[in-house]
């Protein structure tokens, strides 16, 4: 195949996107909400990876199973759902490789299913409050700073027990500043007890509505090739699915290990040879 092989030329990308304010019903598994977008293209077209951008007002995007079906019928599992994950407003990215092969032409229909009903957690940080920690780094309520907050809070109030607080009680002014000013400095109308739940803060999952906002899908791919060959698009040469055999053989249904060939021994130099 290498000696004759033929390159399928720049890669092409399609974009659709869409957006609105889609109410997503808490733990309702027997309905899913869905969106769709219409692809087509001017050239002739054959799929290989697929993007899906997500972007949710959820208090627990771990519940959701999210789907994404192309033209052809083909269903990709983004996310299977029933996992304790909770999402804000950021967007949510998913790779596929399944629809590999296919015509984008159509409609690709995204679904989203809430399986359990509730939420994962009684209370939500404000995810845009901000804290000058330092003069070069600036914290939030968001998890990856959760042992810097952990300095300042215990068990949802201010830590008297805390590193910075008992660093401030030994006559660290430092420590004293940096306490001061986390009760005290507002961001947004809120200082740090009142913006995370790990600091008495924070808010209710009730106050804010499960939504869908924006969706996108990205599909990357070729023109199909006026040369025949795998992946071509040419015929019937599109072969899915038959990854896991290759290295094989085929016996009847079953496959089989191709036999090893006997290699030659290895030999070890003449230690006795002098090297130059």
């Amino acid at each position: 195949m290498s000696e004759s092989w033929k390159n399928f030329g720049p890669e092409r990308v399609l974009i659709q996107e869409g957006s609105g304010n889609i109410f997503l019903p808490d733990g309702d598994d027997g309905n899913s909400t869905q969106v769709s977008l219409a692809f087509s293209s001017a050239a002739p077209f054959i799929n290989e990876s697929v993007y899906l951008y997500l972007k949710l007002n959820h208090t627990s995007r771990g519940h959701l199973r999210i789907t994404l079906t192309s033209p052809s019928g083909m269903i990709s599992v983004m996310s299977p759902g029933k996992r304790p994950e909770s999402q804000q407003t950021d967007w949510m990215k998913f790779t596929s490789v399944r629809h590999w092969g296919e015509d984008p032409t159509g409609d690709w229909i995204i679904s989203l299913n809430d399986l359990i009903e509730g939420d994962v957690s009684e209370c939500i940080d404000h995810y845009d409050w901000e804290f000058p920690y330092s003069e070069n780094i600036t914290v939030s309520c968001a998890v990856k700073y959760s042992r810097t907050i952990q300095q300042f809070c215990a068990n949802g109030a201010i830590n008297p027990n805390g590193t910075l607080a008992v660093q401030c009680n030994t006559g660290d002014e430092i420590a004293c500043d940096l306490v001061e000013r986390f009760e005290n400095t507002k961001y947004k109308g809120l200082t740090g007890t009142e913006a995370c739940c790990m600091c008495g803060g924070g808010f209710s999952p009730d106050e804010l509505p499960d939504t869908l906002l924006e969706w996108k899908v990205v599909v990357y791919g070729h023109e199909t090739s006026t040369e025949q060959g795998f992946f071509s698009g040419i015929g019937n040469d599109v072969e899915l699915g038959k990854w896991g055999g290759r290295g094989r053989e085929v016996d009847g249904d079953r496959f089989k290990e191709r036999e090893k060939k006997e290699h030659l021994p290895n030999f070890k130099l003449n230690q006795n040879i002098r090297r130059g």
